[in-house]
């Protein structure tokens, strides 16, 4: 039995579950999808927002940004992030990279 998708609602349902934001996340508008492969680029970028997961897997925010340091490594995190799987729900607290 093969696990790729065989049509294009099985590719669209496949990308959207990449999509969803990791429970490993903190509440807040800043949050990993479940692309990301655990490379740790982000907490390299911006230690005070990211963590690895308790099983090493994948990495979270772990603490949504707080002051404008915070928020510019957590910008440079998403524009260097090689799966660009961080993501915001569009709350101004966390801007998307330009």
């Amino acid at each position: 039995m093969s696990t790729a998708p065989s049509g294009p609602g099985d590719a669209i349902r496949a990308e959207s579950a990449h999509a969803e934001p990791l429970r490993a996340n903190a509440w807040g508008p800043c949050y990993v999808t479940a692309a990301c492969v655990g490379c740790g680029l982000c907490a390299a970028v911006a230690p005070a927002n990211f963590g690895v997961t308790f099983d090493g897997a994948y990495y979270g925010v772990t603490y949504q940004p707080n002051g404008e340091h915070e928020q510019r490594a957590l910008r440079e995190a998403m524009a260097a992030c090689p799966q660009q799987c961080i993501h915001d729900d569009g709350d101004t607290d966390c801007p998307k990279p330009r």
